[in-house]
Protein backbone atom coordinates (compact mmCIF):
# COMPACT_ATOMS: atom_id res chain seq x y z
CA UNK A 1 0.00 0.00 0.00
CA UNK A 2 1.26 3.55 -0.76
CA UNK A 3 2.18 6.12 1.63
CA UNK A 4 -0.25 9.10 1.85
CA UNK A 5 1.45 11.93 0.34
CA UNK A 6 2.96 15.27 2.30
CA UNK A 7 -0.06 17.11 0.37
CA UNK A 8 -2.74 14.89 0.97
CA UNK A 9 -1.95 14.70 4.80
CA UNK A 10 -1.99 18.11 4.62
CA UNK A 11 -5.29 18.79 2.76
CA UNK A 12 -6.86 16.08 5.20
CA UNK A 13 -5.41 17.99 8.25
CA UNK A 14 -6.97 21.50 6.99
CA UNK A 15 -10.62 19.71 6.08
CA UNK A 16 -10.83 18.09 9.62
CA UNK A 17 -9.79 21.96 10.99
CA UNK A 18 -12.66 23.38 9.17
CA UNK A 19 -14.65 21.03 10.21
CA UNK A 20 -14.30 21.90 14.09
CA UNK A 21 -14.37 25.62 13.36
CA UNK A 22 -17.58 24.74 11.92
CA UNK A 23 -18.68 22.26 14.94
CA UNK A 24 -17.48 25.07 17.60
CA UNK A 25 -20.08 27.77 15.04
CA UNK A 26 -22.54 25.81 15.27
CA UNK A 27 -21.84 24.94 19.27
CA UNK A 28 -22.38 28.50 20.21
CA UNK A 29 -25.53 29.54 18.31
CA UNK A 30 -27.07 26.62 19.44
CA UNK A 31 -26.70 27.38 23.03
CA UNK A 32 -28.16 30.72 22.01
CA UNK A 33 -31.79 31.34 22.74
CA UNK A 34 -33.02 33.78 20.43
CA UNK A 35 -36.08 34.85 21.68
CA UNK A 36 -37.73 39.15 22.21
CA UNK A 37 -38.34 41.29 24.68
CA UNK A 38 -41.13 40.06 26.48
CA UNK A 39 -42.00 44.33 27.40
CA UNK A 40 -42.35 44.22 23.61
CA UNK A 41 -45.69 44.31 22.70
CA UNK A 42 -46.30 43.74 18.70
CA UNK A 43 -48.57 46.27 16.79
CA UNK A 44 -50.91 44.20 14.37
CA UNK A 45 -49.11 42.67 11.42
CA UNK A 46 -46.35 44.52 11.42
CA UNK A 47 -43.36 42.44 12.14
CA UNK A 48 -41.01 45.63 13.06
CA UNK A 49 -43.17 48.04 14.85
CA UNK A 50 -43.34 47.86 18.98
CA UNK A 51 -44.85 49.73 21.46
CA UNK A 52 -43.36 49.18 25.25
CA UNK A 53 -44.88 50.60 27.91
CA UNK A 54 -43.05 53.59 29.80
CA UNK A 55 -42.65 51.67 33.22
CA UNK A 56 -40.45 49.25 31.27
CA UNK A 57 -38.35 51.86 29.72
CA UNK A 58 -34.73 51.91 31.50
CA UNK A 59 -34.33 56.26 31.77
CA UNK A 60 -31.00 55.29 32.43
CA UNK A 61 -29.35 53.47 29.50
CA UNK A 62 -31.62 53.57 26.24
CA UNK A 63 -34.39 54.92 24.79
CA UNK A 64 -33.32 53.74 21.41
CA UNK A 65 -35.84 51.27 19.56
CA UNK A 66 -33.18 48.77 19.14
CA UNK A 67 -32.18 48.85 22.45
CA UNK A 68 -35.27 46.93 23.52
CA UNK A 69 -35.62 44.55 20.08
CA UNK A 70 -33.66 41.93 21.98
CA UNK A 71 -34.41 39.11 18.83
CA UNK A 72 -32.32 41.78 16.49
CA UNK A 73 -29.93 41.50 18.73
CA UNK A 74 -29.53 38.23 19.26
CA UNK A 75 -29.73 37.64 15.69
CA UNK A 76 -26.71 39.70 14.64
CA UNK A 77 -24.99 38.05 17.38
CA UNK A 78 -25.65 35.36 15.81
CA UNK A 79 -23.95 36.31 12.51
CA UNK A 80 -21.07 37.99 14.40
CA UNK A 81 -20.29 33.99 14.96
CA UNK A 82 -20.95 32.60 11.95
CA UNK A 83 -18.72 35.43 9.97
CA UNK A 84 -15.51 36.08 12.32
CA UNK A 85 -12.59 34.31 12.24
CA UNK A 86 -12.55 31.52 14.88
CA UNK A 87 -9.21 32.96 16.25
CA UNK A 88 -10.90 36.45 16.67
CA UNK A 89 -14.36 34.71 17.99
CA UNK A 90 -13.26 35.35 21.97
CA UNK A 91 -12.29 38.86 21.59
CA UNK A 92 -15.26 39.58 20.01
CA UNK A 93 -17.60 37.97 22.45
CA UNK A 94 -15.31 39.62 25.12
CA UNK A 95 -16.25 42.81 23.38
CA UNK A 96 -19.87 42.71 23.73
CA UNK A 97 -19.35 41.60 27.62
CA UNK A 98 -17.47 44.11 28.47
CA UNK A 99 -18.13 47.35 26.38
CA UNK A 100 -22.06 46.17 26.30
CA UNK A 101 -22.15 46.72 22.42
CA UNK A 102 -21.30 44.90 19.15
CA UNK A 103 -17.73 45.16 17.61
CA UNK A 104 -17.18 47.37 15.02
CA UNK A 105 -16.75 44.95 12.35
CA UNK A 106 -18.31 44.05 9.24
CA UNK A 107 -21.28 41.87 9.97
CA UNK A 108 -23.96 41.24 7.19
CA UNK A 109 -27.46 39.81 7.86
CA UNK A 110 -30.23 39.33 4.59
CA UNK A 111 -27.30 40.41 2.01
CA UNK A 112 -27.21 43.93 3.93
CA UNK A 113 -24.08 45.58 5.97
CA UNK A 114 -24.99 46.14 9.41
CA UNK A 115 -23.55 48.65 11.72
CA UNK A 116 -24.79 48.56 14.91
CA UNK A 117 -23.26 51.10 17.43
CA UNK A 118 -26.37 50.95 19.94
CA UNK A 119 -25.64 49.56 23.69
CA UNK A 120 -27.33 45.69 23.35
CA UNK A 121 -29.81 45.22 26.15
CA UNK A 122 -28.75 43.82 29.70
CA UNK A 123 -30.95 40.17 28.81
CA UNK A 124 -28.76 39.86 25.97
CA UNK A 125 -25.36 40.67 27.88
CA UNK A 126 -26.18 38.00 30.62
CA UNK A 127 -26.71 34.90 27.91
CA UNK A 128 -23.79 36.15 26.33
CA UNK A 129 -21.80 36.15 29.62
CA UNK A 130 -23.12 32.67 30.28
CA UNK A 131 -22.37 31.21 26.91
CA UNK A 132 -18.47 32.61 27.28
CA UNK A 133 -18.03 31.91 30.80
Amino acid sequence: MKKPTFTYQINKTTKNIEQLKEQLRKELVDKIDVKQNPNLIQLSESPKCYTINSKNLDNETSWSPVYYDTEKQYKMIIALIQQSPIDKLNQHLRFIIDKQKIPNITIYMNNNKINYNSTLHPDVIKQIKQLVD
